[in-house]
């Protein structure tokens, strides 16, 4: 009588065992499950507009950043071409139509929107570093000694 009860504990042992077993990996499966679906539920960081748009002559700055599609619509009383060198820009404008231009700001820096005929100066561009994600990323910005907004015009200072 004794060996029977012996395999029937044993028998229960190992019951119980298995029972403890499925449970176990039930839970985890499922917290593997909430992870893999929070993980998926985070949204991108806000991207910046793409393209900037301005008409041609004016007074007033274009700000964009780099990556962005420029537009410039220029109208001129007489042809002549639109020249920015380090954007490989080099464009015939007609006499009195509404020309668009369009190019990506590939570097940084402040560029004078050039008549390559006349050797007018029409319009200034100013193109600023991307900032990811709209945020500074837990430093300080550096300050700058213009405030201005991309995609903004403004006025521009005497060259």
């Amino acid at each position: 009588m004794q060996p029977l009860r012996l395999v029937i504990v044993a028998a229960a042992m190992v019951a119980v065992l298995a029972l403890i077993a499925g449970f176990t990996s039930e839970n985890d499966q499922r917290n593997r499950d909430e992870a893999s679906a929070t993980q998926s539920v985070v949204a991108p960081p806000p991207v910046p507009s793409r393209v900037v748009e301005a008409d041609l002559p004016s007074t007033k700055t274009v700000v964009a950043q780099v990556g962005q599609t420029v537009q410039l619509t220029v109208k001129l009383d007489a042809v002549d071409s639109l020249v920015l060198d380090a954007f490989g820009l080099d464009t015939t404008i007609p006499a009195g139509i509404a020309t668009p231009v369009l190019f990506t700001a590939i570097s940084p820096g402040r560029y004078d929107l050039k008549l390559q005929d006349s050797g007018k100066v029409i319009g200034r561009l100013v193109v600023r570093e991307a900032r990811p994600g709209g945020s500074s990323g837990g430093t300080t910005p550096q300050a700058e000694p213009e405030q201005e907004t991309p995609g903004v015009a403004e006025p521009a200072t005497a060259a």
